[in-house]
């Protein structure tokens, strides 16, 4: 979950994070910092941009709230309900409310990544017992269901009401989350991945 909001001038002032940091830190007690690259393309060129983050990470690295200039994001390798992420996520958000002085957001999302995997899938006739094949779009493939799939994936973008709802999802090998000593190093193999965001 990421909100975003207008940038903190005084973000790379140490007291002016304390606060913040202090008020989450029961749960979040390890911290880091870390730089996030970018490149920006414009008139001028491409122009490479660096970005000073902070990691608050609970004991078992599950957990992470990443504080950057301009946006606040509750990352999750592991949750047991919907209830328990955004219970976290309010939490977070009235800290910086609280200790930062974020009143308004310019953006808010939410976004699942998940690698649904099964030792006993290799073919698509195998995903397609597993996972709805009206949804994946298995049903027109019947010429491909006996070979071994390596790469298949789709993007769908559903403009609605409250805002974009973004779709990726496909067969894939390997993983596409950034892989942390909690994770398992074995996750190299096919999987099924339903990106919403």
């Amino acid at each position: 979950g990421q909100v975003r909001f207008p940038l903190l001038f005084r973000f790379n002032e140490k007291p002016f994070l304390a606060p913040f940091q202090e008020a989450i830190q029961a749960e979040y007690p390890r911290v880091a910092q870390e730089q996030q690259v970018a490149v920006k393309f414009s008139g001028k060129g491409v122009e490479p941009a660096a970005e000073t983050l902070w990691r608050f990470s609970d004991r078992t690295g599950s957990w992470s709230a990443v504080l950057g200039e301009g946006a606040l994001t509750l990352e999750s390798r592991r949750y047991t309900s919907i209830h328990d992420f955004t219970g976290r996520f309010e939490k977070l958000l009235r800290a910086a409310t609280k200790h930062l002085g974020v009143e308004d957001r310019t953006r808010l999302g939410l976004r699942f990544v998940n690698e649904m995997r099964s030792a006993d899938a290799a073919k698509l006739n195998d995903w397609a017992e597993l996972l709805n094949p009206r949804f994946v779009g298995f049903g027109g493939a019947t010429e491909l269901m006996d070979g071994t799939i390596e790469h298949a994936f789709s993007e769908i973008q559903s403009k609605r009401p409250d805002g974009t709802l973004v779709i990726r999802h496909g067969l894939l090998t390997g993983t596409t989350v950034e892989t942390r000593g909690t994770d398992r190093a074995g996750d190299q193999g096919p999987f099924y991945l339903l990106d919403l965001d």
